[in-house]
């Protein structure tokens, strides 16, 4: 069985979008899910940050997680 060009075309581009969708939505929920890691460090008092001001007015926010005792 032979695949025409017309349908090797359309197939690329189904699984082009297909992939596009699943890469999307994988990002959104590690998104969440790394938010709500943040969230539960700092609620526990493991999550510290601090921030320092350069000299040419950048500032850097430097991020601290402790390990659990």
């Amino acid at each position: 069985m032979t695949m025409t060009i017309e349908g090797f075309v359309m197939y690329n581009i189904i699984m082009f979008i297909v992939g596009w969708y699943l890469l999307v939505r994988h990002s959104e929920r590690e998104y969440d899910n790394g938010f709500l890691d943040a969230v539960q460090l700092h609620k526990e008092g493991r999550l510290t940050y601090t921030t320092v001001v350069q000299e040419d007015g950048i500032e850097l926010l430097t991020i601290e997680v402790v390990d659990e005792e």
